[in-house]
């Protein structure tokens, strides 16, 4: 099971389907595509603030282990590290990077894959927005409503009703 979060533009578009065009979605958790080709994956993403950090870091790490220490070992060590950690990051810079540009998160979803985690998010949505808001009939979208329907967050308490299963359940 994958998990994704999904992100919508601050100012969503007027249009139904433009505006579900228009979400991104994020996979949680390591990217080995960011992991092997770091410095290309940033770019293939529009990740250029994340590029230039990791082309500093990387710099910054190659002079700092050359002055050191003489062993070559040592830098293929502390590159592998740093790819490492960036295979990790990678997501959630993406992330910061939709959150600079305006984006904001509007929900998470699990599924078998991406196809899936698409699907159950929007069957999701259009049946917020069908207990929302108006359904205008025949050709018009259902979540062609001007609010975004409100899609939970793990954690998240509902405005009607109390945490279930949380930890404020417990007794001590």
């Amino acid at each position: 099971m994958i998990v994704f979060t999904a992100h919508e533009p601050a100012v969503p578009k007027p249009d139904a389907l433009d505006r579900a065009e228009s979400i991104v979605f994020v996979r949680e958790g390591f990217s080995v595509w960011a992991a092997v080709f770091g410095p290309l994956w940033c770019l293939v993403n529009g990740l250029w603030i994340v590029l230039a950090g990791l082309l500093a870091i990387t710099l910054g790490l190659t002079a700092l282990v050359g002055l050191l220490t003489s062993a070559p070992a040592a830098g293929t060590v502390v590159s592998a590290a740093l790819n490492l950690v960036f295979g990790f990051e990678a997501n959630n810079l993406k992330r910061w990077t939709l959150s600079r540009k305006g984006y904001r998160t509007v929900g998470v979803v699990a599924g078998a894959n991406a196809e899936d985690c698409e699907r159950r998010f929007f069957d999701a949505w259009i049946g917020e927005a069908r207990r929302s808001g108006p359904v205008l009939g025949g050709a018009a979208s259902a979540f062609a409503t001007s609010t975004t329907p409100s899609i939970r967050l793990p954690g998240q308490r509902s405005r009607e009703q109390g945490v279930i299963g949380g930890l404020s359940d417990v007794k001590t």
